[in-house]
């Protein structure tokens, strides 16, 4: 019931002007696929900020399928548009399963943490571990 509550007050006064904004920067993982809204953990940590009386937005900007690439190039946008204190970077993990060269996502990692950081903004990154049948010549690299 609480949740229901947190969120319906998340839905209507969804950003508190005094507070600092949190930006999730991220795929499915943090989009909440295949779960009710209330469920995934982008409102539930909504929910345990207010709880605690920090006075935080958290505003899951995540798209289903979502790359690293994607990140990058939707970040500027993200910035100017919401000014974020702290960015939660969940990508990855869609590049990983398709194969895509450990190089590549991992300079996009490095672009999307090192213009937040040059911006003022504070990174958490957030990772996941690949399935092993990718081969550990694969995995290990990451």
């Amino acid at each position: 019931m609480l949740r229901l509550f947190l969120l319906l007050i998340a839905l209507f006064f969804p950003v508190n002007a005094n507070a600092e904004n949190i930006v999730i920067l991220g795929d499915s993982l943090s989009a909440g696929y295949g779960m009710a809204v209330s469920d995934s953990w982008p409102v539930l940590l909504q929910a345990q900020l207010l709880q605690k009386g920090f006075a935080h937005n958290v505003i899951n900007t995540s798209i289903s399928g979502e790359t690293a690439t994607g990140g990058r190039n939707r970040l500027p946008k993200l910035i100017k548009k919401w000014k974020p204190k702290i960015l939660i970077l969940e990508l990855g993990a869609n590049d990983g399963l398709r194969g895509a060269p450990i190089v590549a996502i991992r300079d996009d990692l490095d672009h999307i943490i090192n213009q937040s950081l040059a911006t003022g903004i504070d990174v958490l990154l957030i990772g996941v571990l690949l399935p092993t049948n990718y081969g550990t010549h694969y995995t290990k690299k990451i």
